[in-house]
């Protein structure tokens, strides 16, 4: 009877795991959605939305760091147990989103993390590359709208050549 209940114990747990896991994952898809907002507000709100979503929240912490600026709480503190993803626009690595304790925690699949949570923070990041990839492609075709509504000659080319600047690397 006790292994059983062992067994249907950490079942829960680990159910319980994947549902804030998936709660994570949906608050960042919302912030990411609102395209309007400056990138800076956008990563502001992720770091402050990730730690709930790991296995130790009153203890973890993120940041995201993108094209030589950090975004983190004021109250960071940079330790050792860090789990990070590369946040990869067009095969270049621009950045990367961090989580980590603020103390040691007992041992799980990585070091103190668990497998399913550096999972998570891989598709976090490729969800905000597709949405930096996104907002420059808009930009680029905007230029060029303005471009073709017409703007003078040479600014044409201006905008042709930053178009593919910004989508062939």
């Amino acid at each position: 009877m006790k292994a059983d209940e062992t067994q249907f114990g950490n079942m829960l747990h680990a159910l319980q795991e994947r549902a804030k896991e998936l709660n994570c994952l949906y608050q960042v898809g919302e912030i990411l959605s609102q395209a309007e907002r400056p990138l800076e507000e956008l990563f502001r709100g992720i770091i402050g939305v990730l730690p709930p979503g790991w296995q130790y929240p009153h203890d973890c912490q993120a940041r995201i760091v993108f094209e030589k600026q950090v975004f983190q709480p004021p109250d960071f503190q940079v330790t050792p147990w860090v789990q990070r993803a590369g946040i990869v626009v067009q095969d270049q690595t621009v950045g990367a989103v961090e989580v980590s304790y603020r103390q040691e925690m007992s041992k799980s699949d990585e070091g103190p993390f668990l497998k399913e949570e550096q999972r998570l923070l891989e598709t976090i990041a490729e969800r905000i590359a597709s949405a930096v990839t996104q907002r420059r492609l808009r930009t680029a075709f905007e230029g060029w709208a303005a471009a073709d509504r017409g703007a003078p000659g040479p600014r044409e080319w201006r905008v042709v050549l930053e178009f593919l600047r910004d989508t062939d690397p």
